[in-house]
Parts: C-alpha cells; structure tokens; sequence
C-alpha cells in the first residue's frame, strides 16, 4: 500500500494551527510513585483528569508518563488570542498543582508561542516542532513552578509579577491565596517550606529553597507566615505531609 493510500484511509486529524502556545509540564516524582508507591501515582492520575474535567473550554492534551503537552484549544480568530492562551494555560498549572499538592507532589512546567505540529492519524498521536524544544528545554530552568517566554509577559496582567531566571524566560509565581485565609494555599506554603527546612535529602531542600526565593524574589512574602505549628493544623485537616519532620527544639 502507497503512501498517498495510507493517508486517504487515514485522514490526518490537526489538533493545533501553529504558531500557538504549548504549556510543557513534568510531575516530579511521578516515574517513582509507580514503580513504589501505586497509591500516590493514582492520586496524580486523579488529580490531571479532574483539573482536564474543569477545563470548560476543553484543552488539548497529551500525557506521556510524568510529562503533559497541553494547548488551550482557543481560536486564533479571538479577538484576545495571546491573552487568553496565556491566561488559560497559567490556571491550568495553578489548578493542577493545587490538587496535586494533596499527594505532596509537584511539578515543572514552562509556557511558550510559536511553530509546532499537533494531530492523530491513524490512532496516532503526534506532537513536534520547535516550540515543543524550546518548551522542554525551558522548564528545567525552574526548581519546581512554572517558567514563561519573556515575550509572553505583554500578555500579562498588570499586577502579575515575574523574575528572570534566563536571557529568554522568566519564572512566574502561582497565585495561590494568603496562606492565612485558604486551606490549600496554606498546605501549598507549608510543605514547600518544610521541604526546604527539614527534607533528609540535601539536595531536595536545595530545590525548593530555590522555589521560595524564587517567591520572595517576585515578592511574594508568604513563606515568612509559615511556622512549624502549621504543620500541626495541615495535620489535622488532610494527615501528616512532613512524616520526616523533626519537631524543633
């Protein structure tokens, strides 16, 4: 069978018209809860579909092991594209981690714009293109959190605040509310701060003490609300995050 036949029988299906944006995600930890804790893994599993359920715009997604490839399925037509996108896939990762953060687990994305090819043919799916790259490589630049082309923050509110971590990207905190006044952003702060504090792993609490200064350079002051009595009140609502924690002297 030709070629020419294979793709008549098999009309490809574009998903994406470049350029467009892309969000790159990586859930830390994710290839470990498999293989060791099979609970955990379903409780990431659980929290993408339920974040994707939210999406009342629906999304394009594909979730390959840790990794998500997700663009906003707005139409280049809209009047407030860039905005949108923008906007769209920023919520995407708050809400993502928001519900992730109940099985003490995190993650990495960045956001980029440009030239990349998305459809299915055949039962295929495939994803490439330099914007696919540009977004992989990108966010690896972030300890944990998200990271945004730098041409991308024009698209920005005016309030957002952001921090350069490269020439061509900047880190973007998630807008998580005050600790004092909701319960998630309070585990949010929390385990970020004990992880940073107590974590056995040396190089564990290296990462997300990056990720608070990263905060405090964006000037997000939240982390010096946290104390270990926090701990004690996260405890009791959803069960101990820190098991490692050792009580301070």
């Amino acid at each position: 069978m030709s070629v020419d036949s294979v793709m008549t029988i098999h009309p490809q299906k574009q998903l994406v018209y470049p350029p467009n944006y892309l969000l790159y995600a990586d859930i830390l930890g994710f290839s470990h809860y498999c293989l060791n804790d099979k609970s955990r893994a379903k409780q990431v599993i659980s929290a993408v579909n339920f974040v994707v359920s939210e999406e009342k715009d629906g999304c394009n997604l594909l979730a390959v092991s840790d990794s998500l490839f997700v663009n906003p399925a707005i139409s280049p037509e809209d009047e407030q594209f860039h905005e949108k996108s923008v906007a769209s896939l920023i919520d995407f990762v708050f809400k993502l981690q928001l519900n992730l953060v109940l099985a003490q687990t995190f993650l990495r994305a960045a956001i980029d714009y440009g030239e990349y090819t998305w459809f299915i043919r055949a039962g295929m799916e495939v994803i490439y293109g330099e914007c696919v790259v540009r977004a992989v490589a990108a966010e690896k630049l972030a300890p944990t959190g998200l990271i945004i082309n730098k041409e991308l923050t024009k698209h920005l509110s005016s309030t957002q605040k952001w921090t350069p971590v490269s020439p061509d990207y900047v880190y973007l905190p998630l807008p998580f509310l005050h600790p004092r006044k909701e319960e998630l952003s309070l585990i949010f702060y929390s385990t970020v701060w004990g992880y940073a504090k107590y974590h056995p792993e040396e190089k564990v609490r290296a990462k997300f003490q990056n990720t608070i200064d990263l905060y405090r350079a964006c000037g997000d002051q939240s982390f010096e609300l946290i104390c270990d009595d926090d701990f004690e009140r996260v405890k009791k609502l959803y069960g101990d995050i820190l098991p490692y924690r050792k009580k301070s002297k």
